[in-house]
């Protein structure tokens, strides 16, 4: 993990498709609401999609899981 991560509320925020193991974005932000406006800026239409949150507090981790179809949101 980052170091600046690991400042009192600052988050590790991994972005991925749903049951693949690889990262399609991470960057640290700083809760929930910066994670879903890291997340519309990456991706078309993130509002819309039926995507999983999840907190790790221990950790200072936030995970963002998309479903498959999402992938071909990217934006180039």
């Amino acid at each position: 993990m980052n170091s600046s991560a690991t400042e009192a509320g600052l988050f590790a925020l991994e972005i991925r498709i749903r049951g693949r193991t690889d990262l399609l974005h991470k960057e640290v932000c700083e809760g929930l609401e910066d994670a879903i406006r890291i997340g519309e800026k990456w991706f078309r239409a993130f509002q819309a999609r039926n995507h999983c949150f999840g907190q790790g507090s221990k950790r200072q981790r936030i995970f963002i899981l998309l479903y498959p179809e999402t992938e071909k949101l990217l934006r180039s």
